[in-house]
This record gives structure tokens, C-alpha cells and sequence, in this order.
């Protein structure tokens, strides 16, 4: 239960959005394979981390892996797709920013 609390918090944190504004598509995919990875439940399992915790965790990362994987991101933008390069180059930077 603890677990699922953990990932129903990370996928909220990822969701959630500046009222009135949107986060480029890049970022969007970035933090939703955060969430979808499990690599964001540590900032909540059996924490009292906030959702904005979640957002710093994420904002964080997302600007680190943008940073280190210029290529990807550039291909996610031009094609509005996810490669199975893409995607695997976004998860290894991830876990280098998340620290796992």
C-alpha cells in the first residue's frame, strides 16, 4: 500500500501543471517515463514529501537529461514520436539524475 501511495504521488507531481501554461512536449515525456519508470517513488514511500517536492525532484531531472541527451530531444520535438533509442537514452540519464 505504501508502494502504490508512493507511485499514485510521483504520477501526480509529473501531471500537475503551472496553471495557464504548459510544459514543452520534451519535458512532458521526460517526467511522465519518470513516473512510469518507478524512479520518482522514493521521493514519496513512506516520506511527507509534497507534490511540489515531486515537481522540483522532476524539473530537476528533466533539465539534466535535456542537457545530456540533446540529440533525443530534438528528434522527440521534430516527430512528436518516441524512439526505442530515444526512450532508452532518457532512461539512462534519468536514473544518472535521480541517482540510481
Amino acid at each position: 500500500a505504501v508502494q502504490q501511495r508512493a507511485r499514485s504521488k510521483a504520477w501526480q507531481s509529473v501531471l500537475q501543471q503551472p496553471w495557464g501554461s504548459t510544459r514543452p512536449y520534451s519535458d512532458q515525456i521526460i517526467a511522465l517515463l519518470a513516473a512510469a519508470e518507478g524512479l520518482l517513488d522514493d521521493v514519496f514511500a513512506g516520506t511527507d514529501a509534497t507534490l511540489d517536492d515531486g515537481q522540483a525532484k522532476v524539473s530537476a531531472a528533466v533539465v539534466e537529461v535535456k542537457g545530456e541527451c540533446g540529440a533525443a530531444v530534438a528528434e522527440l520535438e521534430a516527430e512528436q514520436q518516441l524512439s526505442a533509442q530515444s526512450k532508452k537514452a532518457f532512461k539512462t540519464a534519468l536514473r544518472t539524475a535521480l541517482g540510481k
